[in-house]
């Protein structure tokens, strides 16, 4: 009769000999951690603000404009960013050129005299205003007057500028919410003339091609 060696002793020891094993050959391979899953949500999620993700705006162009009615804006009230001029607008094509001294003889029926006053909306879009000049005594249509006192008030609060034809001005509202002053690009007004006037857009002889089309030429 054969007696069996196994019993609680015999478990003992297998239990020993496993133990040993893995402490130097490390746990099996079941006892693996399981890979991360690439699609979990918590792995895909964008914290903090967005919009400080190694992103910035290029300023390529700037617009020439009056404020629009739906937005509120400011005006630059840095001298360096005011600019006396003559512009020529090209209604058909909505564009403004602005006009050099020597060329001002062959337009002189044609262009009108403005200063150029830096703005921008609540959206942080920057733009030059071509705001009307007063007469030499200081007088002119009820629509320039009410114009230049609008921009005065935008150099120092939120202001939105509508056209209202039955008093032959513009009615200004000022915001009354707490909003943060504008950031102005930070480029020099000859960078910024550049980026309005580039392209075609400065007039400085009679060869221009827009002289030839308005004079046949």
């Amino acid at each position: 009769m054969t007696i069996s060696e196994e019993g609680p002793d015999a478990q003992e020891t297998d239990i020993s000999q496993t133990t040993a094993e893995e402490a130097v050959l490390g746990p099996s391979q079941d006892d693996s951690p399981v890979a991360p899953n690439p699609f979990d949500p918590d792995s895909l999620r964008v914290q903090g603000d967005i919009n400080a993700i190694g992103a910035e705006k290029v300023l390529l162009r700037l617009a020439v404009r009056k404020p629009n009615k739906q937005e509120f804006f400011r005006i630059n009230t840095d001298p360096d960013y005011r600019l006396m001029t003559a512009i020529l607008e090209m209604k058909e094509d909505r564009e403004f050129y602005v006009v050099t001294p020597n060329a001002l003889h062959v337009l002189s029926e044609d262009v009108r005299y403005v200063e150029l006053v830096l703005c921008q909306n609540r959206q942080g879009v920057t733009y030059f205003w071509p705001l009307p000049v007063l007469g030499p005594d200081g007088r002119g249509n009820s629509w320039h007057r009410s114009a230049r006192d609008a921009a005065a008030l935008a150099e120092t609060g939120w202001i939105r500028m509508i056209a209202n034809m039955p008093e032959g001005g513009y009615s200004v509202y000022l915001a009354t919410g707490e909003i943060p002053d504008p950031e102005w690009p930070d480029k020099t007004m000859q960078e910024l003339l550049k980026l309005a006037f580039g392209d075609g857009r400065l007039i400085d002889s009679e060869t221009h091609p827009v002289v030839t089309q308005l004079y046949g030429r």
